[in-house]
């Protein structure tokens, strides 16, 4: 339980592996695109130009010179390796053509390429920082146990007498107390008729008096709307009422 923020980071980082993988694909291939493009126009610049040896023609070929040269040019430039502005100074002499092109590519790496990467690495994380069922089951459990010892300790309070059992008339205090009733209604428990509560607690222990472990445990069932599985078992006994009563009417009918 104290480990679950480093577990859920470490799960988090797991699942992150395949999603970097494919954007690790994607940057290569937008790299290798733009920077084919590039090795083209500036070929195509020096054989129309000539190759003199000039600093400037040579800073080219440097960084331009080849497809692997310039996909480095393009990820130094792109992720913070080296501003663009001396990459671009440089291979605007090739052209306009080939300074906005280089414009274009890291714009559209920066505002369109990153921003979808981040975004599936920020849903992945979501997805995998949800808790599994095991996780889920045991954090429900807990929530349980501590609702029930809270609950137990409020109604505490009612049993005068320290029986561990609550009778009629100290079930009744209940709706007199202000305090136990505010607290009972912010753990989501709203008591109004306590008779109606004791009788029915009465059947189902078949005892005079009710045991607070038995409350406890009843007033946390009746918390909350009612389940689905609540409402078939509901309609399951009324359908089984049902036909026994039937049948007894049959029987007296053919006396």
């Amino acid at each position: 339980r104290y480990a679950t923020a480093l577990r859920q980071m470490l799960l988090s980082l797991l699942g992150a592996c395949v999603p970097l993988f494919w954007s690790l694909v994607l940057l290569w291939a937008v790299f290798f695109l733009f920077s084919l493009a590039t090795v083209q126009g500036v070929a195509t610049f020096l054989s129309a130009e000539g190759y003199d040896g000039s600093p400037e023609q040579a800073k080219l070929l440097e960084l331009f010179g080849s497809v692997s040269g310039a996909m480095l040019t393009y990820y130094k430039a792109i992720c913070g390796g080296t501003g663009w502005g001396a990459p671009f100074d440089v291979l605007k002499q090739t052209g306009v053509f080939n300074a906005i092109m280089f414009i274009s590519s890291v714009a559209f790496t920066q505002i369109a390429v990153f921003n979808i990467m981040t975004g599936v690495f920020v849903e992945n994380a979501f997805k995998n920082a949800q808790p599994d069922r095991q996780s889920m089951a045991l954090e429900q459990r807990r929530k349980h146990a501590v609702e029930a010892y809270e609950l137990h300790e409020v109604l505490a309070t009612i049993d005068k007498d320290g029986t561990g059992t609550v009778s009629l008339d100290e079930l009744m205090t209940l709706t007199d107390d202000m305090r136990v009733n505010s607290i009972l209604e912010v753990m989501g428990l709203n008591i109004q008729d306590a008779r109606l509560l004791h009788s029915m607690l009465q059947d189902l222990s078949d005892s005079n008096e009710v045991s607070l472990d038995f409350l406890v445990q009843a007033l946390l069932k009746m918390k909350g709307p009612a389940l689905a599985v609540d409402l078939q078992a509901l309609s399951y006994k009324m359908n089984v009422m049902h036909e026994r009563l039937s049948k007894l009417s049959d029987k007296f009918t053919s006396l």
